[in-house]
C-alpha cells in the first residue's frame, strides 16, 4: 500500500517538474543569441536593452551615434522582460538564489553582468509581491525597468546584414555605458 503512494507522490513531483520545464520553454524569449555563424547567415534585426531612465529621445540619439537610425526602430519591445534589479557581483549568487526560493520573481531575461554590477531580471508578478518588496527593503535594492527597442534591418526573408557587421555592431554598442546588452535576430530561412 505505501509503495503505490511513493509512486504516487514520486510521479506527481516529475509531472510538476516536466510541467515547470514546458511553461518556462513556452516563456522564453524566442531570439536567437549565436556569435557564431554556421553558413552565410543574415541578421535581421538587432534588440538593444538599455539601462532604466532612458527616454525613446535619448535611444535615438545613442543610435544615431553608431549610424543605426537610417533603419526601421521598434521602441519597447513586448516580449521581453520589463524589469530588473542591479546589484554588486559579488552578491549576484546569494540574491539569485533567494529570489529563486519564490515561485515567479526571476523574469525570463537573462542576467546581464557589466562592470562590477549585474543586472538580475525580475518577473512583473513578483514586483507585486509583498515578499519581494521585504526583501528589496531589507537589501536596499530597486527594481528598475528596461528600455527596449529593435532595429530592423529588413522586411524581407532574403535581406539583412551580415553576421559579421552584426558581430561588430554588437560589440560596439554594449561597450556604451547605457546599453546592457543586443540580441541578434537572424533571417529567417
Amino acid at each position: 500500500m505505501t509503495q503505490k503512494l511513493i509512486y504516487k507522490i514520486l510521479f506527481t513531483f516529475a509531472f510538476i517538474i516536466i510541467l515547470i520545464f514546458g511553461i518556462k520553454l513556452l516563456f522564453t524569449p524566442t531570439f536567437v543569441a549565436t556569435d557564431t555563424p554556421g553558413h552565410e547567415s543574415y541578421v535581421s534585426s538587432l534588440i538593444i536593452q538599455f539601462k532604466d531612465g532612458i527616454t525613446e529621445q535619448e535611444s535615438r540619439e545613442i543610435l544615431e551615434n553608431y549610424n543605426l537610425t537610417a533603419y526601421k526602430i521598434d521602441y519597447n519591445v513586448h516580449d521581453m522582460g520589463k524589469y530588473y534589479i542591479t546589484v554588486n557581483k559579488d552578491e549576484a549568487t546569494q540574491i539569485k538564489y533567494e529570489l529563486r526560493k519564490e515561485k515567479n520573481w526571476i523574469g525570463v531575461t537573462p542576467d546581464v553582468e557589466k562592470g562590477n554590477y549585474c543586472m538580475i531580471s525580475i518577473s512583473e508578478q513578483a514586483i507585486q509581491d509583498k515578499n519581494f518588496i521585504e526583501m528589496l527593503n531589507k537589501r536596499n535594492l530597486q527594481v528598475k525597468k528596461f528600455f527596449w527597442c529593435r532595429v530592423i534591418f529588413t522586411d524581407h526573408t532574403k535581406n539583412g546584414i551580415s553576421q559579421e557587421n552584426a558581430n561588430e555592431l554588437r560589440s560596439r554598442l554594449e561597450k556604451d555605458e547605457n546599453i546592457f546588452t543586443v540580441f541578434v535576430e537572424h533571417v529567417e530561412s
